[in-house]
């Protein structure tokens, strides 16, 4: 049914029974037109075809909400700065981040084995 009154438009349209009223505008405006009743067109030839195919069989879904893992703000307790300055020297300042950092980003190294390991 609703093919059918395409085609009747389209073959009106291109017939010349229909028609713009400036040649630029109609000039401009005829790909689209024809672009657009060529994807009517495939888009119900489509749906024809996918009436006649067995349906495809359910999934069940499975609902997980992002917020499970969610973790409410907790106020952070906080000391003065020149006593968190004084923690940080003692613990041995900014070097001492770096060698920690440096250590968990180095490959763990292998043992190797001695001289005489391979002649046993």
């Amino acid at each position: 049914m609703f093919g059918s009154s395409l085609q009747w438009v389209w073959r009106a349209y291109t017939s010349g029974l229909v028609s713009l009223t400036n040649h630029w505008v109609e000039a401009a405006m005829k790909p689209c037109i024809s672009l657009f009743f060529i994807s009517v067109l495939l888009t119900t030839a489509a749906a024809q075809s996918d009436e006649t195919s067995p349906p495809a069989p359910l999934t069940r879904l499975e609902y997980h909400s992002v917020l499970t893992q969610y973790q409410p703000y907790r106020e952070q307790v906080l000391i003065p700065w020149r006593e968190s300055n004084d923690m940080v020297a003692k613990i041995g300042g900014w070097r001492m981040y770096a060698k920690e950092a440096r250590q968990a980003s180095a490959p763990q190294a292998q043992p190797e084995a001695s001289h005489g390991a391979a002649h046993e």
